[in-house]
C-alpha cells in the first residue's frame, strides 16, 4: 500500500459583494517567504474570555481533518469536534464527531459520531435511485456513546429547553 499524500490546504476569503480569493497553502507560505509547511495552522476568534479556535495539520496524511475547540480561563480546554476525511477508519465516508467539553469535569472522548457518504459507488447509486425525492429526506443515524452521554429529542433551541448535562435536568 503506498503512502497517502496530505490533502491540499486553502485559505479562501469570501466578500458580501461576491468576490473570492482562494490561496493554496504552499502559495501563501512562499510569499510569506516561508519555506517550512507548519505542523498545525489555527484560527481563532475571541468575544470576551472566551476563544475557539479552528486546527489542522496540514502534514497529515493517515486522518486528516479539522478540529474545532474553545478555551476559557475559568473552564480550560473544551472539546468540541472533529471533522476528518476518509481514513481507514471510514475509507468512503466523511466523519463527525462530537465532545463532551469541558476537559475538567467531561470526558476528553467522542460522545457521538455521524458519518457522511462519499464515494461513488453502487450503495450510493442504488439509495439515490430509491430516495430519489428530495421532499422524502432519509433519517441520519447518530450513533451515541451512551457511557457517555444520554440522548434527547431536540424539540427547541435556547438553554432552558436544552440542559446541558442528564445532572442538570433535576434542577429545574
Amino acid at each position: 500500500m503506498s503512502a497517502k499524500k496530505p490533502p491540499v490546504c486553502e485559505l479562501t476569503l469570501k466578500f458580501e459583494n461576491g468576490a473570492s480569493f482562494t490561496y493554496p497553502l504552499d502559495q501563501l507560505l512562499a510569499s510569506l517567504g516561508l519555506i517550512q509547511t507548519p505542523d498545525e495552522i489555527q484560527l481563532s476568534m475571541r468575544r470576551g474570555d472566551v476563544r475557539m479556535d479552528a486546527k489542522l495539520q496540514p502534514k497529515e496524511s493517515e486522518y486528516p481533518g479539522i478540529t474545532v475547540d474553545a478555551y476559557t480561563s475559568q473552564s480550560g480546554d473544551i472539546y468540541l469536534g472533529n471533522f476528518e476525511f476518509p481514513s481507514e477508519d471510514y475509507p468512503t465516508r466523511i466523519s463527525a464527531r462530537l465532545y463532551a467539553g469541558c476537559h475538567k469535569y467531561e470526558t476528553d472522548e467522542p460522545i457521538a459520531i455521524a458519518t457522511h457518504e462519499i464515494s461513488d459507488d453502487a450503495r450510493v447509486i442504488y439509495r439515490s435511485s430509491k430516495h430519489g425525492d428530495p421532499r422524502k429526506h432519509m433519517h441520519k443515524l447518530v450513533y451515541i456513546d451512551r457511557k457517555l452521554a444520554e440522548p434527547r429529542t431536540w424539540c427547541a433551541a435556547g438553554e432552558d429547553n436544552m440542559p446541558e448535562h442528564v445532572e442538570d435536568e433535576s434542577q429545574k
